[in-house]
């Protein structure tokens, strides 16, 4: 890749998501629209076409009326997560810590040292949102991009959201069992009855890299 074509972006993950992320189970996440997306104009079935550099995004007769805050095909996401210092720096904001000290990923546990010289003595918990781009260690590529209603959510892709549907739930719950699955861990993300207003939102699909987005370039 070329570090002059290529934008990087934050994104945030739960450490459920996380660990899906790293076993290879989760290749898609759902973001809610910030407006709801425009209507065409044209037949149901037709397909908007617009110029890539718009980056708006077509699905049926529905065109998004924004660009999408998370880039697009090609662009990369470094993946923001719960963490840990040393607990020398607890007194430091994470953005006064340099680029070449131990990082703790509270999703897993995993440890990963930066310099010959470290000492685990493990410090506070920091909210993901808090994670400086050199202690990312997962790296998204953007491959696809569309929009949809949450609920249209198909049972191959609630599978890509990194979701565990057993054979059970199928025979209890019938062919939608992946689809209300995922329901329940999008209710437990953002709340409740948060699945039930079915909100449109942006279907992001990627590649997982395990490794700093700069290890890309």
């Amino acid at each position: 890749m070329n570090e002059v074509d290529v934008v990087s972006r934050p994104i945030l993950f739960s450490a459920p998501m996380v660990q899906a992320l790293l076993e290879g189970r989760k290749t898609q996440t759902r973001r809610v629209l910030k407006q709801e997306p425009e209507q065409c104009g044209l037949p149901i079935g037709t397909m908007c076409i617009e110029g890539e550099a718009n980056n708006k995004v077509t699905v049926g007769n529905v065109i998004t009326n924004q660009r999408c805050p998370y880039g697009k095909v090609g662009d990369l996401l470094w993946v923001r997560e719960n963490f840990a210092f040393n607990k020398e720096f607890d007194k430091y904001k994470p953005r006064e810590v340099d680029d070449d000290e131990s990082v703790k990923y509270m999703a897993d546990g995993e440890w990963i040292h930066r310099s010959d010289y470290y000492v685990i003595n493990l410090g506070k918990t920091r909210p993901n949102i808090f994670m400086p781009k050199w202690a990312s260690r997962i790296t998204l590529e953007i491959t696809n991009i569309r929009v949809e209603r949450l609920q249209d959510v198909s049972e191959s892709d609630a599978n890509a959201e990194g979701v565990f549907t057993p054979e059970i739930a199928y025979a209890q719950n019938g062919v939608r069992a992946g689809a209300l699955n995922y329901g329940a861990l999008w209710e437990e993300i953002n709340g409740e009855g948060s699945w039930d207003k079915n909100p449109w939102v942006w279907v992001l699909e990627f590649e997982v890299y395990k490794c700093n987005f700069q290890e890309l370039l």
